[in-house]
């Protein structure tokens, strides 16, 4: 299974310093302005000189597109090999405390591996 995952910064915001635990994800397009197709393919197809499907960074740790006066987007790809809860969260304590993380519970429909019994 293959993921895309849009980041839409908003007007106001400095880079954002985002990780992503458990596998690295590919860097595969950023752009200035809103995000405003319904997919990536959308996207991809309107815009493809801000996409890199060629040579694209692979990165666990990566910044955003700095928003200050208008908004900025990047988008994500990584293939999902494991089934695992896995955590992706600005790097930025501050904003870690605030909530800007979440949990990607990849291959969830295959099931999660179980602990020892009684444990």
């Amino acid at each position: 299974e293959v993921v895309d995952v849009i980041i839409r910064v908003p007007p106001g915001n400095p880079t954002h310093p985002f990780h992503k635990h458990d596998a690295k994800a590919f860097i595969i397009g950023e752009g200035q302005g809103a995000f405003t197709w319904s997919s990536v393919a959308d996207a991809q197809a309107e815009v493809p000189q801000f996409f890199n499907l060629e040579t694209p960074a692979v990165r666990d740790t990566f910044g955003t597109l700095a928003a200050f006066t208008a908004p900025t987007w990047t988008v994500l790809r990584w293939k999902v090999d494991s089934s695992m809860p896995v955590f992706f969260h600005c790097h930025i304590s501050y904003h870690l405390a605030a909530g800007m993380a979440t949990l990607f519970l990849e291959g969830a429909e295959r099931g999660f591996a179980q602990g020892p019994a009684g444990a």
